[in-house]
């Protein structure tokens, strides 16, 4: 867990020496809108040196190098990568076209060093307009209007997915056990409500799920699922597994405290025609 990040100008070598005295939590050397145009070249072989020579203990190394569209974005790796840095920030992300940019040049340059495939993380910042319609609006099977999307995620995510609870107390009259009866709504209310929340995810945040898949400290399957179900059919799954991990114990602790409260307080789930 990241609870302070600490930036330093790429062209400044007296922050650079003192930065990790200051117990961050990860230390950002930043070649990018730090930097003059004309330093850049300069900051890139100071950074360089920082990451080769500076002792910073438990604190990690980021280098924020500049965008995909720029003619400094390789030059920057190609001179940064090979020293091993923690991660990687991609500045002003527009696209997922443009963290794969990335991901590609990182895997050859890893190669071409001989350093472990995946070794450096990547932080992809979204900071225009234009990646906040791509990286959310554009977030899975949809592809469109960023008003139709938050639309549909308020519909699925909200409407729909609440107003399924109710359906919880349909088993009222039709099962004599009352505790019984409440657990079987609540569950069936649940997965309705678990259902709705799937179809969104797949359809506005499924492109998430290599990214979730292959997080460190993530279930070794989850590498494995990238590879065997690459495109869309990753969407789906990565909806499936991230929904059943937070509604899972959630309807589970539901279902658990109304069948022992049911138990307790039978008067409770009386119809009002028997208390006639």
């Amino acid at each position: 867990m990241r609870r302070s990040m600490l930036f330093v100008p790429g062209n400044n070598p007296k922050m650079m020496t003192s930065c990790g005295f200051f117990g961050a939590d990860a230390v950002i050397f930043d070649l990018e809108d730090a930097v003059s145009p004309q330093e850049k070249d300069a900051a890139r072989r100071l950074v360089h040196y920082a990451l080769t020579n500076l002792v910073l203990g438990a604190t990690e190394s980021i280098v924020r190098v500049n965008s995909t569209d720029t003619a400094m974005f390789r030059p920057d790796l190609e001179q940064i990568v090979p020293q091993k840095p923690s991660m990687i920030m991609l500045p002003k992300t527009s696209c997922a076209e443009d963290v794969l940019t990335l991901a590609r040049e990182l895997d050859r340059l890893e190669c071409e060093h001989g350093m472990e495939p995946g070794s450096t993380g990547v932080i992809a910042l979204i900071e225009t307009a234009l990646g906040v319609e791509n990286g959310v609006f554009n977030g899975g099977f949809f592809s469109g209007s960023p008003l139709l999307a938050a639309f549909g995620i308020f519909l699925l995510d909200y409407i729909i997915a609440f107003t399924v609870l109710g359906i919880g107390g349909i088993f009222r009259d039709k099962i004599k056990n009352k505790p019984l009866a409440l657990v079987c709504g609540i569950l069936l209310a649940g997965l309705l409500r678990y259902v709705a929340h799937v179809i969104s995810g797949a359809i506005f945040f499924g492109i998430w799920g290599e990214w979730f898949f292959t997080q460190e400290g993530f279930f070794a399957w989850g590498q494995t699922l990238v590879d065997m179900f690459p495109g869309k059919t990753l969407y789906v799954l990565y909806s499936l597994i991230y929904n059943l991990f937070f509604l899972l114990p959630e309807v589970g602790l539901t279902a658990l405290v109304g069948f022992l409260i049911a138990k307790a307080m039978p008067k409770l789930l009386q119809s009002q025609q028997a208390d006639r």
